[in-house]
């Protein structure tokens, strides 16, 4: 249970800095922190064919 709780908040950290130090959206206020995560979450759920997530460019 701690050790979930612990990897929960260093995701929590880690998405935090992500958005606070690389988000231009989010800076010129086009998108919020909350936006960002939806969007990052629907990307990760969206059904890609096996061939694009191989591909080497």
């Amino acid at each position: 249970m701690l050790a979930q709780r612990l990897i929960l908040m260093l995701g929590f950290v880690l998405f935090s800095a992500f958005v606070e130090l690389h988000s231009k959206l989010v800076w010129l206020e086009k998108m919020t922190a909350k936006t960002l995560a939806q969007e990052l979450n629907l990307a990760l759920e969206a059904d890609l064919p096996w061939e694009q997530w191989f591909a080497c460019g």
